[in-house]
C-alpha cells in the first residue's frame, strides 16, 4: 500500500514561504526540524480507531496502522528505517493525553518512549505517571519519560507546557537522543538553570524562588490547591520526601534515603500548586548508583511534542508560519504532529534538506524481474543511499527531484518500504511504497487511475451511473466520461472534500461533505446546502461534518453525521437533523443504508445496528463475537429485503448478513476479510464485493472467495474505501492513490 505525500501540489507554495522565513530568522534562531504524526488507526475523521498515539521524529503516517495491534504499530514507529533522522533507532511513540486509570494499557504496550503527562487540558497526570513509573521499576523496564503537549491546534495559544532538553550541541541528532533517554525535564511555567547529580547529592539550580517537592516512587501530587502535602516516607497521595519552600536551590541527599523502600526519586518544581516543572525520574542501581538521564553539560532547547498545523489536503503548508510562531516564544524544538488523518496530511518543507520521496515509477514488478525503477520527490541526492526494505539499491543516476535506481531479480515478493538515507543523515521513506508482485499475480483486466491520468488521491467514494464514473476525495470531485477524467476542486463546488455521493432522483448527484451537502444538477450548476438546527448537540458537535447517504422508497435522502451531529433527512428540498432529542439512539451515526423493502437501516459507532419500523427506531442484535453496541462501518441492501453490514471492534471484524430471520457472521476464520470492511457492494450477478483496509474482496455467487492485492492483481493501492459497478459489470474501487477498474 502507498499513501503519497502532499509535496507535489503543496511543494511551489511551500518553498516560497519557507525561504522566505528562513532568510528572515537566520540560523543561530532556527527552528529544529521537528515533525510527527498523531496516529489514530483510522483514516477519516470519523471513524473508530485506537488510543491516541503520537509518533515523533517519523517520516510519514503508518500506512498499515489500520490493521496493526498496538505493538505492531510501535514496533513500526521503532522501526530505525521510518524515522528522518538517522541514527540507527526509529521514532519515539508518545501516548497522548491519557486517562486516568490507564497505566495498566499504557505498561501492555512495550516500546513506547513516554506519555503525556502535562497538556493544555489542565488534567492533572501526576498520579498516572507515578503508576506507569512504579510499573516500570517492578517489570525490569526502561522508565517511560514524561511529555509535555500544547495540543492548540492554534499558532496563538501556544507555549503552555513545554520541555527542556539538555543537549550537547544545537541539532536535530542531539534533540532526539534527549528525548529518547530523558535528558529533559517539562514545565508549564518553572525553569530549571542547571541540574548536578553524584553518588552523594542531586541538586536543583531554579531560575525563580519555588517550592521543590521530593518524590519517590508511589507518591504522587492531586493539585488541587487545599491539599495538605505531608512530607512522609510513605506512599500516596501529597506525600514527598522533602519539601523546600521559596527556594532556588534545592539539594536531596540520596545516601540518607532507604535504598529497600525508595527505589527512585523526581523532583517536583512549584510556583502554584498548577504552575509545575517535572524533573524525570533517577533510578537508584545494585551498585549504590545512581542512573541519571541528564548529562553534566550543555544548552537546553524548549520544546513540546504534540500540536498540530491542520493544514487540508492541496493547501499550502503551514509549517513556516507554524515555526516562526514557536521561535518567537523561544521553542526552537516544538513537533508539529499531523494527523493520520487524511483530512490533514503529514506536511514537510523540501528547504530542510530532508529527502521527500512522492512517488516510485513503476510501483510494481513480477518476482524475479530486474528493473530500473524512478524515485520522484525532492532532496533526492546522487549520493543517497537507497533501500527497498533491506535491500540495497544501485543508483544510476540522479538529481534533486529524482533518482533512477536498480532493482535486482534476488528480491522476494512482498511490500516494501523505500527509503533515500542522505549524505547529511536525513532520511526519507515512502512506506509500503512498492509490491514485488508474486509470480502468479494476474494484472490483466485490470486497470488503474492515479494523479498522473487527471484524478485525486486519497479516494473515499466512488458511484457509477449511465456512462459516467464519479470519484469523491480530499481534494475535490472526478467523473470518467468518454475515456477521460474532467476535475471538479473543492473551490469550485464550495465543497470541503466528499465522504459520500448519491444520485437524486432529479437526475442530479449529492455530495456529502466536511461542510454540508453539495448539489450539482443536470445543467452542471452546484448548490450548497447546510442542515443546521444543532440546539440539541453538545456542545463542540454542532458542524455539518456529513458521510454515508442513501435514498428511501419516498425520495427522501437519508446522510449520517461524521463527528457525533446524528442523522440529516431531505425530503422535498428541506433539510431536517435528526438527534437523540428526536429519538434517536444515539447521536454517533456511522452508516445508513434502504433495503428492498423500503426500510432504512442505521449503523452507530458506538451503539451497534438499529432500524426505523413506523417511526420507532429498534435494535437489530448483532449475533456473536459481536457485542450489542459495536461499530457499524458500512451498510449495504440485498436481494428480498436482506441487508449487509459491516462491525468494527477491537476484539473481532467482520461482516454479518441479515437475511430472512437468520444472521450469518464472516469473520477471520471463514471468510477472506482481514482487516476493517469500509464499504460493501453487492453486483448485479449477486457476488458481494468489500473494500477493506488490506485490498479488495469478493463472496462470489457460488459461495467462494477470491481476493484481490497489489501482490497478486493490478489493484492499485491496498486501502480500498469504495466500490461500485458499472452499467457493463465493471467494479470500480475508489484507493488511497485514486481509482482501479476490473473488467469483470
Amino acid at each position: 500500500m502507498k499513501i503519497l505525500s502532499p509535496g507535489k501540489w503543496t511543494f511551489i507554495s511551500a518553498l516560497f514561504v519557507a525561504s522566505s522565513w528562513l532568510a528572515v530568522a537566520g540560523n543561530a534562531d532556527r527552528s529544529l526540524i521537528c515533525r510527527g504524526v498523531e496516529e489514530y488507526a483510522a483514516y477519516l475523521i470519523g471513524q473508530s480507531g485506537g488510543p491516541h498515539l503520537i509518533s515523533l521524529f517519523v517520516t510519514s503516517p503508518n500506512p498499515a496502522a489500520s490493521i496493526q495491534s498496538l505493538d505492531e504499530h510501535v514496533a513500526w514507529v521503532n522501526n530505525p528505517l521510518h524515522s528522518y533522522v538517522a541514527d540507527g533507532h526509529g521514532g519515539l511513540v508518545v501516548w497522548a493525553h491519557p486517562s486516568p486509570g490507564t497505566a495498566d494499557k499504557i505498561l501492555a504496550v512495550p516500546g513506547v518512549a513516554g506519555l503525556e503527562v502535562l497538556h493544555h487540558d489542565g488534567v492533572h497526570r501526576d498520579q498516572l505517571w507515578s503508576e506507569v513509573l512504579s510499573g516500570c521499576y517492578r517489570s525490569h523496564r526502561p522508565f517511560l519519560w514524561g511529555f509535555a503537549a500544547d495540543d492548540t491546534h492554534s499558532q496563538t495559544q501556544i507555549a503552555l507546557s513545554w520541555y527542556a532538553a539538555r543537549v550537547p550541541k544545537k541539532d536535530e541528532f542531539a534533540l532526539k537522543n534527549a528525548l529518547r533517554t530523558g535528558a529533559f525535564y517539562i514545565s508549564n511555567g518553572p525553569k530549571i538553570d542547571d541540574i548536578e547529580v553524584d553518588e552523594q547529592n542531586i541538586t536543583l539550580h531554579l531560575q525563580q524562588e519555588s517550592e521543590v517537592l521530593w518524590l519517590c516512587d508511589g507518591q504522587y501530587l492531586t493539585g488541587k490547591p487545599a491539599d495538605k502535602i505531608v512530607i512522609a516516607p510513605e506512599l500516596g497521595e501529597n506525600r514527598c520526601l522533602q519539601r523546600d519552600s521559596s527556594v532556588k536551590l534545592s539539594t536531596l541527599k540520596i545516601r540518607s534515603l532507604d535504598r529497600q523502600k525508595c527505589h527512585f526519586v523526581r523532583a517536583v518544581i512549584r510556583t502554584s500548586p498548577k504552575g509545575v516543572a517535572y524533573t524525570q525520574p533517577w533510578r537508584f542501581n545494585n551498585d549504590g548508583g545512581v542512573d541519571n538521564p541528564f548529562p553534566k553539560t550543555g544548552e537546553w532547547i524548549l520544546g513540546q511534542t504534540h500540536n498540530h498545523t491542520d493544514t487540508p489536503p492541496g493547501g499550502v503548508s503551514k509549517l513556516p508560519a507554524y515555526r516562526q510562531a514557536y521561535c518567537a516564544k523561544g521553542l526552537l524544538g516544538s513537533f508539529s504532529t499531523d494527523y493520520a488523518y487524511w483530512e490533514t496530511p503529514h506536511q514537510w518543507l523540501p528547504t530542510d534538506g530532508t529527502p521527500q520521496i512522492t512517488a516510485v515509477e513503476p510501483d510494481r514488478c513480477l518476482e524475479g524481474q530486474a528493473v530500473e525503477l524512478t524515485l520522484r520527490g525532492q532532496n533526492l541526492a546522487k549520493d543517497s543511499k537507497v533501500q527497498m526494505g533491506t535491500h540495497a539499491l544501485e543508483v544510476l543516476s540522479g538529481e534533486d527531484t529524482s533518482l533512477r535506481v536498480a532493482l535486482p531479480a534476488n528480491v522476494p515478493s512482498g511490500v516494501y518500504d523505500i527509503v533515500v538515507t542522505g549524505s547529511n543523515g536525513f532520511r526519507g521513506c515512502l512506506a509500503s511504497g512498492f509490491t514485488v508482485q508474486s509470480k502468479d499475480a494476474c494484472n490483466s483486466s485490470w486497470e488503474s487511475f492515479s494523479i498522473k491520468d487527471g484524478v485525486y488521491p486519497l479516494a473515499t467514494t466512488i458511484v457509477c451511473r449511465e456512462g459516467e464514473v464519479w470519484e469523491g476525495s480530499l481534494q475535490g470531485v472526478c467523473c470518467y466520461h468518454a475515456d477521460k477524467w474532467e476535475k471538479f476542486p473543492n473551490a469550485k463546488s464550495r465543497m470541503q472534500g466528499a465522504y459520500a455521493i448519491a444520485s437524486g432522483r432529479d437526475g442530479g448527484l449529492w455530495f456529502a461533505s466536511g461542510n454540508g451537502f453539495v448539489l450539482r444538477r443536470q445543467d452542471g450548476s452546484w448548490s450548497k446546502f447546510n442542515v443546521g438546527q444543532t440546539k440539541d448537540l453538545p456542545s463542540g458537535r454542532s458542524n455539518e461534518r456529513w458521510g454515508r447517504m442513501a435514498l428511501d422508497h419516498q425520495g427522501q435522502l437519508w446522510s449520517v453525521n461524521r463527528w457525533r451531529g446524528g442523522l440529516a433527512v431531505c425530503k422535498e428540498g428541506k433539510w431536517q437533523r435528526i438527534t437523540k432529542q428526536d429519538g434517536l439512539p444515539s447521536n454517533a451515526t456511522s452508516s445508513i443504508a434502504s433495503d428492498s423493502s423500503g426500510t432504512i437501516w442505521a449503523g452507530f459507532s458506538d451503539a451497534g445496528l438499529f432500524r426505523l419500523t413506523d417511526g420507532q427506531w429498534s435494535r437489530v442484535e448483532l449475533p456473536a463475537p459481536f457485542p450489542a453496541k459495536s461499530a457499524i462501518v458500512s451498510l449495504s441492501p440485498g436481494r428480498d429485503g436482506s441487508m449487509w453490514a459491516a462491525v468494527s471492534r477491537a476484539e473481532a471484524r467482520g461482516v454479518v448478513l441479515f437475511e430472512k430471520g437468520r444472521a450469518t457472521v464472516h469473520g477471520k476464520t471463514n471468510s477472506s476479510i482481514r482487516s476493517n470492511v469500509r464499504h460493501i457492494l453487492v453486483s448485479k450477478r449477486q457476488d458481494v464485493w468489500f473494500a477493506t483496509d488490506s485490498g479488495a474482496c469478493c463472496l462470489l455467487n457460488n459461495g467462494k472467495w477470491q481476493s484481490y492485492t497489489t501482490l497478486n492483481s493490478g489493484l492499485g493501492n491496498n486501502i480500498v474505501t469504495g466500490l461500485a459497478e458499472d452499467e457493463h459489470g465493471h467494479i470500480w474501487f475508489a484507493t488511497a492513490t485514486g481509482v482501479s477498474r476490473l473488467k469483470y
